[in-house]
């Protein structure tokens, strides 16, 4: 049996090159050989691509990895996903095959909580229209709810902090770690989600997307904020109940309430159709999406190939035992990207 191991990087959404080129030589140098699919532009390309590398570990971002991807390679051990959550494959059937499922949770936080503190400032300032005539907010003494206290909340906290922000906190399981840092950072932690949203200025939502918090965030949470308040949604869109959101900034009196959120769509026409779709193109400037970018800056690209790398590495040193020699990095379909 050939002791020679295969990775294939699938990433519709090509990760930053300097960090790529990092992760291949770190494979490299262990023996095992990088393919590169990014930026491909159908998933049948996806599926043919696994099935002619038959690649014996995958990594990907928030691409789906189903049934007959996961069918297309025989080799397939190992499936990571850069970033935390992995609703995006069937790990039930990646269980019957017994492949290991991965993900390198807290490697973009940084770049997440950023961008919601940008999103916020679009805001406050009215950024989308700048005008000397427009009378913005600051984020000092804005009452803010933190909903979901992990990696990324925290760090919310902390860059509140620093803003002088009146900080609450709500999560059903925090770690030990997590509770410190509130402590730390000035965030109250409440008892109960109502408790959170009632009268306040911006709450940014940083739960994981499963069962219990599909359209979590509904007309009975949204209308205990302020009314002319801020919700910002980096997480998963899927956890606000958009009918509910749409009939709340319909309200009378509502008017200036408004909502920033991270969209799965990553191109300008599928963002479009997802705003007209969901209902909430007709609120104009009120409403702020991008195209999936809360992890898209180049210190996430690095810490979450390092991660892992790392990861790989650890799973291989156990499939094999020993590695081989070097081999050379293949692009497909001409995927280089210029530098």
């Amino acid at each position: 049996m050939s002791l020679e191991r295969k990775v294939l990087i699938a990433t519709k959404k090509p990760f930053y090159y300097e960090a790529r080129d990092e992760f291949t030589d770190l494979l490299m140098q262990k023996g095992i050989e990088v393919v590169v699919l990014q930026g491909y532009e159908s998933r049948q390309q996806f599926v043919e691509t696994m099935r002619a590398v038959n690649p014996h570990y995958l990594f990907v971002r928030s691409d789906k990895v189903d049934r007959e991807i996961i069918d297309a390679a025989p080799n397939l051990k190992l499936i990571v996903r850069g970033g935390s959550g992995f609703e995006t494959i069937d790990k039930d059937y990646a269980d019957s095959r017994e492949i290991q499922i991965d993900t390198t949770p807290g490697t973009n936080s940084t770049s997440v909580a950023e961008l919601a503190f940008e999103m916020m400032g679009r805001f406050l300032r009215g950024l989308d229209e700048p005008s000397a005539k427009f009378y913005g907010e600051e984020f000092e003494g804005r009452r803010f709810a933190i909903h979901g206290l992990g990696r990324i909340g925290t760090k919310m906290g902390r860059i509140g902090n620093g803003y002088g922000m009146v900080m609450s906190a709500f999560d059903t399981n925090p770690s030990h770690e997590a509770l410190e840092a509130a402590i730390k950072y000035g965030v109250t932690r409440v008892e109960s989600e109502e408790q959170l949203y009632d009268g306040a200025d911006i709450v940014s939502l940083h739960i994981p997307l499963n069962g219990d918090n599909l359209g979590r965030v509904n007309a009975g949470l949204i209308s205990r904020m302020r009314h002319d308040g801020i919700l910002i949604n980096t997480a998963r869109p899927k956890i606000v109940n958009n009918t509910d959101l749409v009939r709340v900034m319909q309200t009378h009196g509502w008017d200036k309430f408004r909502y920033g959120v991270d969209a799965e769509q990553e191109g300008p026409e599928e963002l479009k159709k997802y705003l007209e779709t969901d209902g909430l193109s007709i609120f104009g400037t009120r409403v702020y999406a991008t195209p999936k970018i809360g992890a898209q800056t180049k210190e996430a690209s690095f810490n979450t190939m390092r991660a892992a790398a790392q990861k790989i590495i650890d799973f291989h040193r156990k499939d094999v035992q020993i590695y081989v020699l070097p081999v050379a990095v293949v692009y497909r379909e001409g995927n280089r990207p210029s530098v």
